[in-house]
């Protein structure tokens, strides 16, 4: 019995650490990710490389 439940218990396991820390923390991520790129001031006269970018 123990060959049966072993392997259930650690994909059980696996499954609750990927779906309760895993994905909420990359949830997390992408929303301060793009949160950073809507709060970013947009600037006209951007200089890149030693030039204006208009």
């Amino acid at each position: 019995m123990t060959f049966i439940y072993l392997p259930v218990a650690a994909s059980f396991g696996a499954f609750v650490v990927y779906g309760g820390i895993v994905m909420p923390a990359r949830e997390i991520a992408d929303s301060v990710r793009h949160r950073r790129r809507q709060t970013r001031p947009q600037d006209a006269g951007v200089v890149r490389d030693g030039r204006a970018v208009a």
